[in-house]
Formats: C-alpha cells, structure tokens, sequence
C-alpha cells in the first residue's frame, strides 16, 4: 500500500486530473475513446478520465513492475 505521503500526491493528482478533465470534456472524451472499452452509461467521462489518468501513473511506476 501507499505511505501516507504516496497518498496524498495520488490525491492531489487525482483532484488535478479532475480539475482539467472538467474544464476541457473534449480531452476526457479522447482519452476515454482509446482501447476497447466503453465507458458505461451513467458515468462521468472527465471522473473516469482522471481516475485513468492515475492508474496510469501507478502503473507506470517501477515499484507496479518490480519488487524491491
């Protein structure tokens, strides 16, 4: 898990992702657009943008690939 220090800049990216996603829907809905998933009815697009946009940032860490 996180530390709390790991917790808290997810957060803020998090809350940063949502800030531009929500000003700029055009951007969610390209993003959103990539792979083969739909984004199911009911959701809000630029949420779901920015909560990929973090799991890409986790994913992307060398601590998701490698165990030190």
């Amino acid at each position: 898990p996180p530390t709390a220090e790991e917790g808290k800049i997810l957060l803020e990216s998090l809350e940063a992702h949502l800030a531009s996603y929500r000003s700029n829907r055009k951007t969610a809905r390209e993003l959103l657009n990539t792979g083969e998933s739909p984004v199911p009815k009911g959701l809000d697009p630029s949420e779901v943008a920015a909560y990929t946009a973090v799991a890409s940032l986790i994913l992307n860490l060398d601590e998701t690939i490698t165990k030190e």
